[in-house]
C-alpha cells in the first residue's frame, strides 16, 4: 500500500512500530520485555501483507547510518576497568554463551552442511547469536553479503528463529520453579529492581539536548575516522577499538554523552523493525527452509550447553 518512494510515510511507520516495541517493554501485560520480538513480528507482517515495501531508500539509510553509529552509542559505557572490577562474573557468563554459539555453528555445519556460501552464512548467523541482529547487519556489510541472493532467506530464517527463541526465553524466565534452579530468589529480586530503576531514567541519567547531540556527533566522528582505514582493516573493528579506548582512557566522556544508550535503543528498535520488514517469508519455501533448520540447530546447541554450564558452575 505504501510505495518505496513515500519516504516520510515509511519513516513514520518505522518509528511507530519501534514505539510499539517500547510500549511492550514497559507494559505489565503478556508482552512485557517482548519489545524486539514485537517489532520484528509487526515489521514482518507489514511487509509480507503488502502494507510496507520490502525495498526502499529509507531502509538503505538505516543500514548505512544507523548500524555503524549503534556501535559507539552502545560502547560509550564500555570502560574496561569498570567491566573487569564490576562484571567479571558476567564476563564469564558471556564467554560461556559465546562458546556455546561457536560450538553450535560448527555443530550445525556438521549436521546440516550448507550447499553454498557456508562460510559467510555461518559468520552472519554466528554473529547474530553472539551480539544480536545489529551484528548480523554489521557482519553482512563487512563480508559484502547484503546484495547476495541468500541475504533475503537468511534474514527471514534469522528473524523467525530469533523471535521464537526470545519467546521461549521470556516464557521460561516466567517459570519460578525453573528459574529457582539457577538463580536464588534474592538475586532475581535485585535484578528486577535494577532493571526497573534503570528504565525509569535511562542509562546514565537524564538525557538533555546537549548530551544527545554530543553523543550523536561523537558517534558519527568515530564512524567517520574508522572509514578512513576501510582499505586496510574493517571499519567496524576500528570503531570498536576507538570507542573502547576512548571511554577507558577518559572515563569522563560518559558524563558528556548521557542518553547515548537511549538513542541507541531507538536506532536498534528501528533496525529490528527493518529486519522484520526485510524478511520475505515467501523465499523460505523450498531451499530456504534448510536455513531455518540450520539456525534452529545453532540455537538448540547453544541453549543446551549454556544451561548445562550454568548448572555445573552455579550461575
Amino acid at each position: 500500500m505504501i510505495n518505496s518512494d513515500q519516504e516520510f510515510l515509511i519513516w513514520a511507520c518505522l518509528f511507530a512500530i519501534a514505539a510499539l516495541g517500547f510500549i511492550g517493554d514497559r507494559s505489565g501485560g503478556p508482552i512485557r520485555n517482548f519489545g524486539p520480538a514485537v517489532v520484528m513480528v509487526v515489521g514482518m507482517a507489514a511487509s509480507n501483507l503488502g502494507v510496507l515495501p520490502q525495498q526502499s531508500p529509507s531502509y538503505t539509510a538505516v543500514w548505512n547510518l544507523f548500524i555503524p553509529m549503534l556501535i559507539p552509542l552502545f560502547l560509550f559505557a564500555a570502560d574496561l576497568r569498570e567491566i573487569w572490577v564490576e562484571a567479571r562474573r558476567l564476563l564469564l557468563v558471556f564467554v560461556i554463551a559465546v562458546t556455546g554459539t561457536l560450538v553450535g555453528v560448527f555443530g550445525a555445519l556438521w549436521l546440516i552442511p550448507l550447499p553454498e556460501e557456508a562460510g559467510r552464512l555461518s559468520a552472519v548467523f554466528g554473529a547474530t547469536y553472539i551480539g544480536g541482529s545489529s551484528n548480523f547487519a554489521a557482519v553482512a556489510n563487512a563480508l559484502d553479503f547484503q546484495s547476495h541472493p541468500l541475504m533475503a532467506p537468511a534474514l527471514a530464517a534469522d528473524a523467525i528463529i530469533s523471535v521464537t527463541y526470545l519467546l521461549v526465553l521470556i516464557t521460561l524466565s516466567g517459570m519460578p520453579r525453573l528459574v529457582g534452579r539457577f538463580v536464588p530468589h534474592h538475586e532475581r529480586k535485585a535484578s528486577r529492581d535494577d532493571t526497573e530503576a534503570a528504565s525509569s531514567v535511562g542509562e546514565g541519567g537524564v538525557i538533555s539536548p546537549l548530551s544527545a547531540t554530543i553523543a550523536l556527533a561523537l558517534s558519527a566522528l568515530i564512524c567517520g575516522l574508522s572509514e578512513m582505514f576501510s582499505n586496510v582493516i574493517d571499519p567496524i573493528l576500528v570503531t570498536t577499538v576507538i570507542t573502547v579506548a576512548l571511554v577507558t582512557s577518559f572515563p569522563s566522556v560518559k558524563q558528556k554523552v548521557v542518553g547515548h544508550y537511549d538513542i541507541g535503543l531507538v536506532m536498534i528498535y528501528i533496525m529490528f523493525t527493518l529486519i522484520g520488514i526485510s524478511s520475505d517469508l515467501g523465499v523460505l519455501i523450498g531451499s530456504g527452509l534448510y536455513l531455518v533448520l540450520f539456525c534452529a540447530t545453532i540455537v538448540f546447541i547453544h541453549f543446551t550447553l549454556v544451561m548445562v554450564a550454568a548448572k555445573l558452575l552455579g550461575f
